[in-house]
């Protein structure tokens, strides 16, 4: 038996379509739908283009502020490296100073009471370069990455205006 020789039995589909024409007097309900999607259709594309616009200011502005950050950065590493060539050029100056005097001691002993204090010297000053260095490395970071930190509290403000 195939179902084209029942002619009482219906697919649910055919049962939906059977009731939607049976419900629609004439074919106003054909151009209805046919200007649903073509508003819908427009208004898509109107959201995307609203969309592409958002996106690409965003884009520009956070191209801006990376290329604000890298200059910041690359900025930041030359202040660093000068710190840096400024602590090894002053533990060069005090190393020459150190055997410029040892060549001048009257004795072994005093080359021995001087090294000592030399090196007890240079441990404090390299400590306290290190942390100089730090300090220098650490306000560097900061200032690099302010822009990038500004934009996205800016953001998350705007975003929270928008959820109130």
């Amino acid at each position: 038996m195939s179902l084209k020789a029942n002619s009482n039995f219906q697919t649910p589909w055919r049962v939906k379509m059977a009731t939607a024409k049976s419900a629609s007097p004439g074919k106003a309900p054909a151009q209805n739908n046919k200007l649903t999607v073509v508003e819908t259709v427009s208004s898509t594309y109107q959201n995307a283009a609203r969309n592409l616009s958002r996106y690409g200011s965003n884009a520009g502005r956070f191209g801006s502020i990376a290329g604000e950050t890298a200059q910041l950065t690359f900025k930041g590493f030359i202040r660093f490296e000068r710190a840096f060539a400024n602590c090894l050029r002053a533990n060069l100056d005090n190393t020459v100073e150190h055997g410029r005097n040892i060549l001048k001691a009257p004795s072994v002993a005093d080359v021995a009471v001087q090294h000592t204090a030399f090196l007890n010297d240079q441990i404090e000053l390299i400590g306290s370069q290190i942390k100089d260095l730090s300090d220098v490395a650490e306000q560097q970071s900061k200032e690099a990455l302010a822009p990038l930190f500004g934009y996205v509290d800016e953001t998350v403000a705007k975003a929270r205006e928008k959820s109130a």
